[in-house]
């Protein structure tokens, strides 16, 4: 099990080779997902409800959330920085940021500057309110957009829910403000957690330029 090794076997064990955006490239195929769930979506709002759960099941939502639980989630704030064996940086002294929150208005600004796209993998990625939209539609037995715990919760939330994260963490004396805050799928989201970029090798997300012209907007039409 990754989550409790020293070493992530979906990590090249050359550094020379990692993502130098993100803390760890998911499988190429859950692309495919994204494309199912907005077309399950589509079915769902079109009331065609059983071609939409038939479409969801298409999503290898286990696997998902397995790969998201064994390697993802610890990519870059564990193996990424413990790999780098880079020197921790000196903790920071001075007054912490006490709102750790970005408010609902807050992410939805950040999300439409970001164009609904992860800025360090480059995934269009959902918002929160169509996923809870889409689990009202076909029912909790067939799509799960939250929970308690990680098995309440289809795959698809894992790498396409729209989150925000503080690019310099609230502990190294990062701030909740939009400039700090970019658009993040869970899986960048959690892989980075609390960790400096430099740490990880990752660039900084804000240098990197924007696919707007894919006129993606969360599926929030």
């Amino acid at each position: 099990m990754c989550r409790n090794a020293s070493w992530c076997s979906e990590l090249d064990e050359d550094p020379k080779n990692w993502s130098k955006v993100c803390p760890l490239l998911p499988p190429s195929h859950f692309s495919d997902s994204l494309t199912y769930f907005i077309n399950a979506y589509q079915m769902a709002i079109e009331t065609r409800i059983k071609d939409a759960i038939k479409t969801l099941k298409k999503i290898p939502s286990d696997e998902m959330r397995e790969w998201f639980e064994e390697h993802g989630s610890y990519s870059g704030h564990k193996h990424r920085v413990n790999l780098l064996g880079r020197p921790l940086p000196d903790k920071y002294e001075g007054k912490l940021e006490t709102r750790k929150q970005f408010s609902i208005t807050e992410q939805r600004k950040i999300f439409m500057r970001d164009a609904y796209l992860c800025r360090y993998c480059g995934v269009r990625v959902i918002d929160e309110k169509i996923l809870k939209r889409m689990e009202t539609m076909v029912g909790r037995d067939h799509f799960k957009s939250s929970g308690n715990s990680n098995a309440d919760r289809h795959g698809i939330v894992f790498f396409f829910r729209a989150t925000v994260d503080h690019v310099l963490p609230l502990s190294y004396g990062g701030q909740t403000t939009f400039d700090n805050g970019v658009t993040s799928c869970w899986n960048c989201n959690y892989g980075k957690y609390n960790a400096l970029l430099e740490q990880m090798d990752i660039i900084d997300p804000r240098e990197l330029t924007l696919d707007k012209e894919l006129g993606w907007n969360g599926l929030l039409f």
